[in-house]
């Protein structure tokens, strides 16, 4: 990282997580929403409200969904975004657009963005939030990336690049996690599913680039924060389980 951009990193202030969405990303014939809130409710910290794409929100599932005890007992908002804007031939971009349109938030929220076959460990998203507060100028935040089908293989510990610009996260996907890569935490970018992104940071880059998909968009989308002075960190003691649906 130039030293400029470590000089503005420093300066920058520890924004506290005072509000925290969380955008469940869905697929036609994908996970039903009680899962993710079983995963959610789970959770050491509750989030304050859950965004479900891809469902109406007169749909029998998400009827369900308010009956979840995360959502009837624990006190969390469950918004519902129409499928005619997040079906598979949107592009990401748009989803998380209008979601974001959707919540009236101010200083100090985050948005988790989560698929609906991530399943985070029930101490994830503290240690997303703890990474914040270790250091100054943090706007993301990745867990690290197991499958779901076997934790003991690693999907993502973070992105490195070449000099060259080509990535090298291949290798990392055939490893088994023995911690080998649990000293990591400045990185050139996060995969989207997990990330933790601070709103203003997300507004003031201008959201995710149109021109990227592919599973390329949480590293470009980093890689703007970095050029705004954010820092990206990855925190390995965060731990989601990923399917192959969302990455």
């Amino acid at each position: 990282m130039p030293a400029t951009l470590v000089t503005r990193v420093r300066d920058r202030p520890r924004v506290r997580v005072e509000d925290l969405t969380v955008l469940l990303l869905t697929h036609p014939g994908g996970p039903v929403a009680l899962q993710a809130l079983d995963s959610l409710r789970l959770q050491d910290r509750r989030p304050d409200r859950v965004v479900v794409t891809g469902l109406a929100s007169d749909d029998t599932e998400i009827a369900d969904a308010r009956q979840h005890p995360l959502i009837a007992e624990d006190g969390v908002t469950l918004l519902a975004r129409d499928p005619a804007s997040s079906s598979d031939d949107v592009s990401l971009w748009r989803v998380i657009e209008d979601a974001r349109a959707d919540l009236d938030v101010g200083p100090g929220h985050w948005l988790w963005i989560l698929h609906d076959d991530s399943v985070p460990e029930p101490d994830a998203l503290d240690n997303l939030i703890e990474a914040t507060r270790r250091s100054s100028g943090v706007g993301i935040v990745g867990p690290k990336l197991v499958r779901a089908d076997d934790p003991r293989r690693l999907v993502s510990v973070g992105h490195r690049i070449t000099r060259g610009g080509r990535l090298l996260d291949t290798d990392v996907a055939r490893e088994l996690d023995q911690g080998q890569h649990d000293h990591r935490v400045d990185v050139i970018g996060v995969p989207m599913p997990g990330m933790l992104i601070r709103t203003d940071v997300l507004d003031e880059v201008g959201g995710l680039d149109k021109a990227f998909d592919d599973d390329t968009e949480g590293l470009d989308l980093s890689w703007r924060s970095h050029l705004r002075g954010h820092r990206v960190v990855v925190a390995t003691d965060a731990v989601v389980r990923q399917g192959e649906n969302g990455y």
